[in-house]
This record gives C-alpha cells, sequence and structure tokens, in this order.
C-alpha cells in the first residue's frame, strides 16, 4: 500500500528484525482485541466508504496518477474484520498496480491498523507478479499501522510488519507544515518519512491535512477529494476520459497568450448566432483586461454573454490560464447566473477549482490530437464537460468567414450523458462553430471604452422589469416583491417606483468586478422634497442586510451610511439638498484598501460641471465593514423615484 500509519508500545521481534540499519529501534505495536471498527475516521484517515482520493504527478518525464477508494466491502483478517481500500496507479495513463488493502479502526485509541494487501502489478495490461502482498496471521506477518490515532513528532514505528516481505516504517517529523496543491490550500499537515529495511537506501515523504488525509506522496499531489458512488466493475479499468493533467505549479502558467485554437488576450471578442427550437440564440465571448487567482494561478476572467431572443438568459465569469510547457489551456471553473425574466434563478454549472474536490480542467490542449480524449471540468456532481477529437480537417463557412483546417470537437458530459454537442475551433481565432450557432464576429474591441455595467433602462417598454434586478419589501433588504419597474420619468425612461413605503430596495443580481472596488455612478430624480431617495454599494444582497448608502433621507442632503456596519471617520455628508421633479447627478468610489473601507462620493445637479473634489470622503475599519458587494437603489417614503444611466466600472489597477 502507498499511503501511511502509527501507535506506541513495543510488541515482541527481534532488535534486528525492526532496527533495519537506522540507530533508533522502532515501534511494533500491539493488536487490541476486540475493539476494531471497520468504519470510522482520525484526524489524518477517513475509513469510510465511498471516501475517493485522486493523486497526479510528474516523476523522470512519467505522468503519474493515484487514486485511493474505500470501498463499501469487508474482509475477516487474522480474525478481524477489516475494510478493505482499492489503490489503483498510474503511469501515463496506464495501469501499473492495483492493490486491495484491508484496514480496520481501533475505537479505544483511533489508530488505523494495516492487516496486509492483495497487489496485482501490471505491464502492458497483463499481471506479471505480486510482490509486495501479504497477511497478518500469515507466515509469522502481524498487522501494522497505518496512521496513530494520536500523531506526535518523533514517533517510529512499522506500518507493514512482514519480515522478507514488507517492512514499511514511518517516522514523523512535524505538525505545522502547510501545502498548496490543485485540490486546495492546506494547513497544520503531518509530515511523514517512509523507510524500508529491505531497501535502506530508499525513502519518501508524505504529508497529511486533518480531516482530509494524504495530500502529498513524494511527486504526487491530491488534485481531487470527496465521496463518490462505487461501482467496483469501473474501478478495475483506466478511465476513458483523461482527467490526470501536468502538475498545477504557479511558475508554469501565464494569464494571457494564444494557442493555436484559443486566443487568450485582452480585449479579443467573439459573437456567434443561430436558431435552436425556433428561438434566436446569441453568445458573446470577451477576454477581459481582469485576472483572479486560484490555487495560487493568476487566471484571465473570461466573460459570457448568452441570448435567446434577445433575452439575456445566461452570464458567466469563466477563469483560464495557458500551461506554458504544453501550450494547453486550462479551465479553473465559473461563476454563473442563470436568469429567467430579467431575475437570477440559480447559479447551475458555477464551480471553482479547489473547492468541494474540483480541480482544474482543459478546454483546449496545446498539440490537439485526432481522438483526444478529456475532460473539460473536472467537479463532480457540478459539472462534467468532456471532449474527444473528431478531425483536424473540417470545414465551414460563417457569416464571419471560410474557415479550413477545423478542429471538431465532440463534447459530452459525465453528468447528462445522453447529451451531445459539436464545437468546430479555427486555427488563429478559436471557436466558430458551437451547435447551431455561427461565428458573425471576432476581433479586438476597446474594453476601456465602456463600464463593466451600464443601464440606460432605454430598450425597455413603460412597466417592464430590467433585467438581473430584485426588487425587496419595506424594512427589509431580503424580502422578495415588486415595487419597482421602468417608466417615463422626467423626460425620460428610468427606472422607477411609485411607493411610498419605507425602506424598499431594488438590488443589482447580476455579475459585478471582483476586484478590491468599483466606481459606481448614475442620476437619481425625486419628486417631493420630502421624500428618500438613494442608492447602496458594496451591498451583501442576498445574503444579509450589510451595505453603504449613499442617501437622501427626509429633508436633508445626500451624505454616507452604513447598515450593518458604521462609517467610522471622515466626512459623510455632500451638502448637496435636492429639488423636486430635477435630476441630480451621482458617483460613488468604494475600496477595499486592506484595512479599511474607503467611500468617497460627489452629488451635482444634471447639466452642470461634474465637481472636481469628493464633497463626501469617509471610511469604516471596524471589524464589520463590508469589503465588496451589488449595487442597488433605495427609496423612502414621500413622491415617486427614479434612477437613469447607472454605470459600475472596475477601478484601475
Amino acid at each position: 500500500m502507498r499511503v501511511v500509519l502509527g501507535m506506541l508500545l513495543v510488541l515482541g521481534i527481534t532488535a534486528g528484525d525492526v532496527r533495519g540499519g537506522d540507530d533508533v529501534e522502532y515501534t511494533v505495536f500491539p493488536v487490541p482485541s476486540g475493539t476494531f471498527s471497520t468504519t470510522g475516521r482520525n484526524p489524518y484517515w477517513v475509513l469510510e466508504p465511498g471516501y475517493h482520493l485522486v493523486y497526479a504527478g510528474e516523476s523522470d518525464g512519467v505522468q503519474e496518477g493515484l487514486e485511493v477508494t474505500v470501498l463499501d466491502e469487508t474482509r475477516v483478517v487474522d480474525g478481524v474484520e477489516t475494510r478493505v481500500v482499492l489503490e489503483r496507479h498510474f503511469e501515463d495513463g496506464e495501469i501499473v498496480e492495483i492493490s486491495r488493502n484491508w484496514l480496520a479502526i481501533d475505537r479505544a485509541t483511533g489508530s488505523i491498523y494495516y492487516f496486509g494487501e492483495e497487489v496485482d502489478i501490471y505491464e502492458d495490461g497483463v499481471v506479471v507478479s505480486n510482490d509486495g502482498a501479504w497477511e497478518a496471521g500469515v507466515d509469522g506477518a502481524m498487522a501494522g499501522v497505518l496512521m496513530p490515532g494520536r500523531p506526535l513528532v518523533g514517533d517510529r514505528y512499522y506500518q507493514e510488519v512482514a519480515v522478507g516481505v514488507a517492512q514499511d516504517r514511518a517516522q514523523h517529523l512535524s505538525l505545522n507544515e502547510s501545502r498548496v496543491t490543485p485540490a486546495g490550500c492546506f494547513h497544520d499537515l503531518l509530515t511523514v518519512r517512509e523507510t524500508t529495511p529491505l531497501h535502506p537506501d530508499d525513502e519518501s515523504f508524505k504529508r497529511y491535512a486533518p480531516g482530509v488525509g494524504l495530500v502529498q506522496d513524494d511527486v504526487l499531489e491530491l488534485v481531487e477529494v470527496g465521496f463518490i458512488g462505487i461501482d467496483e466493475s469501473a474501478l478495475d479499468q483506466p478511465v476513458e476520459f483523461t482527467h490526470r493533467f501536468p502538475g498545477t505549479d504557479p511558475v508554469t502558467f501565464s494569464s494571457r497568450g494564444s494557442t493555436p485554437y484559443w486566443i487568450l488576450e485582452p480585449g479579443f471578442r467573439l459573437i456567434l448566432e443561430g436558431e435552436e427550437d425556433g428561438a434566436e440564440e446569441r453568445v458573446i465571448i470577451t477576454v477581459l483586461d481582469q485576472t483572479e487567482c486560484l490555487l495560487g494561478i493568476e487566471t484571465r476572467v473570461v466573460l459570457e454573454h448568452h441570448f435567446s431572443d434577445d433575452e439575456l438568459v445566461e452570464v458567466s465569469r469563466n477563469w483560464f490560464a495557458i500551461h506554458d510547457p504544453s501550450g494547453a489551456l486550462f479551465y479553473f471553473g465559473e461563476d454563473v447566473d442563470i436568469i429567467e425574466d430579467g431575475v437570477v434563478v440559480s447559479h447551475d454549472g458555477a464551480w471553482r477549482a479547489g473547492e468541494d474536490g474540483a480541480r482544474p480542467g482543459i478546454t483546449m490542449p496545446g498539440l490537439p490530437i485526432v481522438g483526444s480524449r478529456y475532460y473539460q471540468e473536472v467537479a463532480s456532481g457540478a459539472a462534467l464537460d468532456r471532449a474527444e477529437h473528431i478531425t483536424l480537417a473540417g470545414s465551414v463557412d460563417t457569416p464571419a468567414g471560410s474557415f479550413s483546417d477545423v478542429l471538431v470537437v465532440e463534447e459530452t458530459s459525465g453528468l447528462n450523458p445522453d447529451e451531445l454537442g459539436i464545437k468546430k475551433y479555427a486555427q488563429g481565432i478559436g471557436l466558430v462553430v458551437d451547435g447551431p450557432a455561427e461565428l458573425i464576429f471576432y476581433g479586438y474591441v476597446d474594453l476601456g471604452a465602456g463600464p463593466i455595467y451600464f443601464q440606460d433602462f432605454e430598450s425597455y417598454l413603460e412597466g417592464a422589469n430590467p433585467l438581473g434586478w430584485v426588487d425587496t419589501a419595506a424594512q427589509s433588504s431580503l424580502e422578495v416583491t415588486d415595487l419597482f419597474n421602468v417608466q417615463f420619468v422626467g423626460g425620460t425612461r428610468a427606472f422607477h417606483t411609485a411607493s411610498t413605503e419605507t425602506n424598499i430596495h431594488s438590488h443589482y443580481n447580476g455579475l459585478l468586478p471582483s476586484g478590491s472596488g468599483y466606481e459606481y455612478s448614475g442620476r437619481l430624480w425625486i419628486s417631493s422634497g420630502q421624500g428618500g431617495v438613494g442608492v447602496t454599494f458594496f451591498s451583501d444582497y442576498p445574503h444579509s442586510h450589510r451595505y453603504y448608502r449613499l442617501r437622501r433621507y427626509h429633508l436633508n442632503s445626500f451624505h454616507i451610511t452604513a447598515d450593518g456596519s458604521e462609517i467610522t471617520g471622515g466626512d459623510v455628508d455632500t451638502s448637496v439638498v435636492p429639488s423636486a421633479h430635477a435630476w441630480y447627478r451621482f458617483r460613488v468610489r468604494v475600496e477595499d484598501v486592506g484595512t479599511r473601507t474607503e467611500i468617497r462620493a460627489r452629488v451635482w445637479l444634471d447639466g452642470t460641471p461634474e465637481p472636481e473634489g469628493w464633497s463626501a470622503d469617509c471610511f469604516d475599519d471596524s471589524p464589520t465593514r463590508m469589503t465588496g458587494g451589488t449595487i442597488g437603489v433605495w427609496s423612502y417614503f414621500h413622491g415617486s423615484k427614479a434612477w437613469d444611466e447607472l454605470e459600475v466600472r472596475p477601478l484601475a489597477d
């Protein structure tokens, strides 16, 4: 077995048997009587059916993989009922070893005992030996300990006690290391040095995370962990689609660049259109001048909008990086908003490498080969898209041009095996066909020419609810209602409410910049000098009633307030008192600067020059401060209120 063990009390083997060339003896643990269980866990080992760990790494140019699965199967060994743990070891995608290991947990101490293993060594798909197999109670072999219930630095013990066959032993070096793997960042690691008297010059190092188990085994790193449904027949065969990729060392990735079939440069845009089931579909893909760090890797944000009959139905922020040695485009996940009638109704398909066992997939290999099969998304239960290369010699005519030497890719999903999609990629451009949608535009656009969000409401009919906005009730910024819509106000179409209820909101529930802050601007209007009108920002909607707000309250001037936190310093007042039936422009800059959240604002009469300075300049350095969030509008009591030309821009780096 390739994984590890431990505890303390010496049991009768001669010093020569256990010393094995080291200066200090290794402990052989006594096997307790009547206190074993086949299911349980200790701080560094999970012995529960369905628990599954996947590892990958490279050694001497060989791509190695290891899968460990706790089976729903037991076996009696040396009078003890044990749990069967299956291990499969791969080299360059080929199985080289399968072992069935027998473990049990001592209920009294929490130690995991190791009772032996069956081993099959493979060459070219054929079993050639059973080297390393042993069984407690046979030929003098005894159970060892795979992991003590309470590990201590300095512990030394035998994991396998089968003289001349299997004598792995462990030494605890530390309990405080940290490691980043493709499966996430882990702290307070138990570091173990393993040796064997059968090969005195060999040693290996393993690291275990509390609550998880083994996260590093020499070159192998944890890439996936979690519980799975167990199909033991499938576990006897290699996987059909590759999901073990080169190690994700941050220094080997770039957040911009291009591959033969993908351009990951800020400002590059693709637009595809087509008809499906009687609806006109439109997809806009834009590479943003934004990055986000995932698994310690700087990834590029790619924004995708999907329209059906001119209605926005999905917005996603996708994270990509190019693996420099191979040229492969890795996919690190996506945020997803599914939209119905202008309201975000779900986030189906969202996933993020490093969370819940998800890990990076590959969107496009650096050197595509006909017949290649691989996973693009590796998020069990959430996103398992996979690809197969059909041909490199395709051709296609699209509104944007005719293309030859096209890569044709068949896409399926492990979640919906009966669904099939076809995508086509042209060299130097990228995606030119996605199902019924064909390329109508490709090229670079000026990302600096427009905001990340803008809405002037001119495209909506009166009474319409604008896309992405959710209204909430009086005295509650979470209870959904319907109090705002588009109306003709003050000579223009605008977002409007005629409600005189107190403290009502509408929140933008779409995607905004993920950086440290943004600038929120627009204009607002009120019909009564006694009413309240304002905007919210860094709002925690839909999670809580927490936000910052620029508001005019009753007869007062526009000023900054906080709900769920507090403004702890600076000047909150703009000194601008609005008149009824007049438009006023506002600009708010909010930013998390690490130790505090800084807020600046100015308000001025529409049609007059924008002031140069900030009339309100304040901050929140309290423990409850907000560090990010969405935008919204706010209304209070008398009169009708309206908002127009709402715009959000990310702050410059």
